[in-house]
């Protein structure tokens, strides 16, 4: 039930540019060279990432003027149980595609091997669920440790 509620609010931040965001979530203005704990993305000047940590899952979601997209970042995403589609993203593992009741889309990234079925999962009102997808998906980078990031952005130092 909470981690729906998350998924939730998630969506609702990552469908709207101008949302206000809680005061206990933490933002970062682009541009920047954003990390998560296994992924990473360039922020354009014009975008913002939030976040949000669930019990054993983190919640992100990136916002702009053009529109924006929701991260789960965890063990057990919120996707339908049937229907994923296996599409080819370069540099990726494994991609699925998801297609709910309600007609969203939504893409699972299996991430790279070594990592214990954990996933991202990219959701939110951005997705068409063709082609056009697939350079959003690819600005999502799942080997944070290869590309500059030795710690997710909104850790703690002293961790």
């Amino acid at each position: 039930m909470i981690r729906c509620l998350v998924t939730i609010l998630a969506t609702v931040l990552a469908s709207s540019a101008s949302a206000s965001l809680p005061t206990e979530e933490k933002v970062a203005n682009g541009p920047l060279h954003f990390c998560g704990h296994y992924f990473a993305l360039e922020l354009a000047a014009d975008e913002k990432a939030s976040w949000r940590m669930g019990p054993d899952f983190d919640v992100y979601a990136l916002m702009s003027q053009r529109g924006g997209f929701g991260i789960y970042e965890g063990f057990a995403p919120s996707t339908p149980n049937e229907g994923g589609v296996t599409i080819e993203v370069p540099g990726f593992r494994k991609v699925e595609r998801f297609k709910d009741v309600d007609g969203g889309i939504s893409y699972l990234i299996h991430l790279p091997s070594g990592r214990m079925k954990y996933y991202l999962h990219l959701f939110g009102q951005v997705w068409k669920g063709d082609e056009s997808d697939l350079p959003l998906i690819s600005r999502v980078k799942t080997k944070p440790a290869k590309i500059g990031c030795d710690r997710p952005t909104f850790s703690n130092p002293e961790d």
